[in-house]
Formats: C-alpha cells, structure tokens, sequence
C-alpha cells in the first residue's frame, strides 16, 4: 500500500452494472444533455476499449483484494503481465467504485447495462474515498468530452487560493481574457464576496460566463453584479433552506428548468413547476416524497423572476447599452479616468456629484409625461430614471454602424424642456457629445 492510502492493481473490464459512482469527490455537475448526446454516438460507434481515453480510475476495498484475486482467477503479478501483453481480463461479481466519467458509463449503461468497461483498478479504504486528495487530484484531472465550465474553474481557484500547482492548473484552463476578469473580480472584495456565494449551488454557478463581465467593467457596472448575485443567492438559498445535500443536488437541469419562472404571476409558471417536481424534471436526487413537496411549496411562494446566471447575464447587455451612453453623453472624460483610478462605479461618480432638488423630484410614467413623487429626494430614483432614460433612447444616443452602406445622418435630441426634468437635472454634468445637442434647462451647466 502507498503512502497515498490508494496500491495499484491493475487494469481490468468491469460490467457496466457492476459500476457504481461515488459522489462530492470533486467531479463535475451531472448534465442529462452530455448523456444523451454520448449515448447517441456509442449507439452508432461504440466506445473504443483500446483507448485508454476512455479508461477511467475505478476502486475497490482494502478488504476486498484477497476475493478479487480469486474472482479474477490470476495473481497480482500475472495481471501486470496480462496487462503488458495489451490483456485487460474481465472481472465479474464485483462492485467496483468510481468518480470520473460518468457520463460515458451513464451512456453505455443506458445502452447495455451488461457490456463491459475498461478500468484501471486501485485499492483503499473507501470509507475515506471522499477525501482522499489523490482520488480527488484523479478526478479533476480527467479528460472530459467538453471543456470545464467558467463556473467549475472560479470554484476550482478560490478552493486553491492564489498559488501551488492545483491553482496553476486550473488558471490555465481559461482564456487569457477571462483570467483578466478573474483577476479583475478577486480585486474588488465586494464582488468576489458576492460570487463566492453561489460556490455553494454548483449546479447555479456552472452557468458562470465569465466573458460576459469585462464590458462590466469598462462601464462600471458593479453594484448592477453585486446585486444580481446576491439576488440568485438568496433566492436559491430559500428553496433550500442551506441544506447542503439540497444544494449539491441541484443540477444543470433544475436551473434551466426554474430560471425565468414566476409563479406569483403566472398560472401557467405555477402549473409548469408542479409539472417539473411532479416528473421529477428538479432536483432529481431527492426522493423523499415530504422534502419534495417542501420544496415545491418553497418555490412556488417565491415573489420574483427566479434568478440565475443566465437571466443576469442576458440583463447585464442591455445595461451596458445604456451605461455607454451615460458614460459617452454625460460623464466627462476626465471622470472615467479617474473611476479607474480609484476602483469607483458607475453609480458612485454619479451619486459623488448629485445635488438633492428642492423642488418636487418627478417620475417619468409616460413618454414626456411626468408626475410628483412624495418624500424626500433619492438618488437612487434619479439613476433608475437616467438608466431608463438611456435604454429607451438607445436607438438615438448610441451610434452603432450597421456593417452595409447607409447615408450619416446628423443626430440632435432635445430633452424635454424646463420644469420636466427635474429628475435629471439633479445629476450637474455637462452632456458630451458631438453629434448630440442635449438641453438640461433645469441645472446649469458647470464646467468641470
């Protein structure tokens, strides 16, 4: 026996249903789609055995090496030859325990429970199989069809920290663009606080795209992340209560079948998650009939949009339409330069130089249509409306050049004129654009 706690055997073919996988071993979200994509083409190709690409690491007890000896009708030494010779011997009435590439043997099995599988056979202690680093280190390094989710690596690196040979690896895994925003995120505490929330629902945070925020960052938009992520957060941590056995058991599906759901609105949303728990569509590991009822009623009492990555992502496109605008036609050169310098937001240059109006703020209801809001003034009301404001004039603020010919036209917006605008004119920036006239009659215009 190693050091490791794991001894060689050798490599063997184990029976499909003789294979049992081992969960929380650091492997990777179980993903219905890979399955039925890999047991397509085994349908047409079958899984070739001499490749040991497909060969995965299999493990049996310390107690069980005398009657697996027996069962294979060969000593040790003799499988070592065998398997010199390219002879891989079957072996039968065993269980044999795994951790990587389950999605081939789910495919495989599905296909013929009763066909074989190469395996290279180790020996341990498999009470301790779960934490055992070389059985994790053997998993995480497995060669998988499809790349490694954004969301498993940012896991993978903040479990490791910022040095030793694991985190190299895993940083090397992303694009030198992300590992940019990587970096970009782990500077800000606020930011990385928030996503590392959603490391505790793998099945939530595999849909990480991490490509997606380096336009965050060039407009600024970190309260927007902050505040989409705690969101997520917070809602798939009241479907399940903290349980960590209900967190890990959300998996790729369940996600995609809850994000965008609103069961307070919609009938229809409430019949299609009773549909989803009913057919077991969610959260399919949890079986016990109560838990998946207080889930059920958990889920459909939820008051919002169910969240996610994706819906955060989706939404964090069109805000960096309008903060473009923002920062093109309002925001001085001078003040960009400086919200770099400074790690500032979007939302704390603006709020640095907003002056509360004296007079009544107004809320825009209508286009061009006004009305008094009680209380006192608040900033967050004004950039709501100035965010607003921007997407919905996006079509003439923002100068995106269609890839065919077309005739430049001069561009000139008007705001709408003194005593409706007061919302906006609470910001005190000088609009910046050449191919904009912007009219803001209710501040004056301070050179900055």
């Amino acid at each position: 026996m190693e050091k490791s706690g794991v001894g060689y055997l050798g490599v063997v073919q184990v029976p499909l249903r003789q294979m049992q996988f081992v969960e929380e071993v650091g492997e990777r979200l179980h993903d219905t789609r890979q399955t039925e994509r890999l047991q397509a083409l085994f349908q047409n190709t079958a899984a070739d055995h001499e490749n040991c690409r497909h060969w995965v690491d299999g493990y049996i007890d310390n107690t069980e090496v005398s009657s697996f000896v027996n069962k294979l009708g060969l000593s040790r030494h003799e499988l070592k030859q065998h398997n010199l010779d390219g002879n891989y011997p079957r072996l039968d009435d065993q269980v044999v325990c795994f951790t990587q590439g389950r999605h081939r043997i789910e495919a495989a099995s599905n296909i013929n429970p009763y066909d074989l599988w190469t395996v290279r056979l180790s020996c341990m202690s498999l009470s301790q199989i779960q934490t055992n680093q070389i059985v994790k280190s053997r998993t995480e390094q497995y060669q998988h069809e499809t790349p490694d989710s954004d969301g498993r690596i940012y896991s993978k690196l903040r479990q490791y920290g910022d040095r030793g040979f694991e985190f190299h690896e895993w940083h090397q895994r992303l694009s030198k663009k992300k590992q940019y925003i990587f970096r970009r995120i782990t500077q800000l505490c606020p930011m990385v606080e928030a996503l590392d929330l959603l490391i505790q629902l793998p099945g939530v945070l595999d849909f990480l795209q991490l490509g997606c925020y380096g336009t965050v960052f060039d407009n600024r938009l970190f309260e927007e992340c902050i505040t989409g992520w705690n969101l997520i957060s917070a809602e798939w941590s009241r479907f399940t209560l903290g349980s960590r056995l209900l967190q890990s058991s959300i998996d790729r599906d369940t996600v995609v079948a809850l994000e965008g759901r609103a069961p307070a609105a919609s009938e229809a949303d409430r019949e299609w998650i009773h549909q989803a728990f009913t057919s077991g569509q969610v959260w399919p590991r949890i079986t016990d009939p109560q838990q998946r009822c207080e889930l059920e009623s958990r889920v459909q009492s939820t008051t919002v949009i169910i969240p996610g990555l994706r819906w955060l992502q989706g939404n964090l496109l069109y805000l960096n339409i309008a903060a473009r605008i923002i920062w093109k036609l309002i925001i001085p050169e001078k003040e960009g330069r400086k919200a770099e310098r400074k790690k500032l937001s979007l939302q704390q240059i603006l709020q640095s130089y907003w002056v509360a109006s004296e007079s009544k703020s107004c809320v825009e209801i209508q286009e061009g249509v006004f009305q008094p809001v009680y209380g006192p003034a608040s900033f967050n009301l004004a950039y709501n409306q100035l965010m607003l404001a921007a997407l919905r004039q996006f079509p003439y603020l923002s100068k995106p050049e269609p890839k065919g010919k077309f005739t430049r036209l001069e561009l000139r917006i008007t705001l709408p004129q003194e005593g409706s605008s007061s919302w906006i004119s609470q910001l005190r920036y000088p609009a910046r654009s050449r191919h904009c006239e912007s009219t803001i009659p209710a501040s004056r215009m301070d050179d900055m």
